[in-house]
């Protein structure tokens, strides 16, 4: 994807193909868009912390979706257009869900956070260099790498965070139901002293 949209594939693939291969880097595209969607909603767990969150995230890949159905029949310069706006929904939809599933107390969101938000920076530098308006080329042609890769970075954090959290969820579970049963315990304990004292009371009575 990144050997296409950078125009190093060029020389690799002929003229002949080189129409199929720009048509494959909107496929890879629109199918990453899918899959970090997908990612998203399982990681933040959206559909249990913030319902109206995941509808939105459920809506939203039906864009990128059914721009993958429409992409044999457009051409390439339109869709082009369509999925840079499409890839922007994607990305704020996903930031917009994080801050909220944080915001409602979800530990594993506050790497996740940034993880996206330097993913969209480097997006829109790229963006902005590539329409000539962002003053360092280097930096610019490299953008979309490099926030790319500072996502990974603050992703794997927020995974090894999120296991962390599983962990501790599941420790404080152990606690509950062992509180529970030491709380039935010592409930049996007191009834079996109160018929004790019942039945001594009745036999010394007789």
């Amino acid at each position: 994807y990144f050997l296409i949209s950078n125009e190093m594939s060029f020389s690799i693939f002929p003229a002949a193909v080189l129409e199929s291969t720009l048509k494959a880097a909107q496929f890879f595209g629109l199918l990453n868009m899918m899959l970090m969607l997908w990612f998203t909603m399982a990681f933040l767990d959206v559909k249990q912390n913030v319902s109206w969150a995941y509808r939105m995230l459920q809506s939203v890949f039906l864009v990128p979706a059914g721009l993958l159905l429409a992409l044999p029949f457009v051409s390439y310069q339109a869709m082009g257009k369509v999925i840079s706006d499409a890839g922007l929904v994607v990305i704020l939809s996903i930031i917009i869900s994080g801050i909220f599933v944080w915001i409602k107390g979800y530990r594993p969101a506050r790497f996740f956070i940034p993880a996206w938000g330097f993913f969209l920076l480097g997006g829109i530098i790229y963006a902005l260099n590539f329409k000539g308006l962002f003053p360092y080329p280097f930096i610019g042609n490299n953008a979309a790498q490099a926030g790319s890769a500072i996502e990974m970075l603050f992703l794997s954090i927020a995974i090894a965070d999120r296991v962390k959290y599983l962990v501790d969820q599941l420790k404080l579970k152990e606690m509950k139901r062992q509180k529970q049963i030491q709380d039935l315990e010592h409930n049996f304990l007191l009834a079996e002293e109160r018929e004790r004292k019942r039945i001594a009371s009745i036999l010394h009575d007789s």
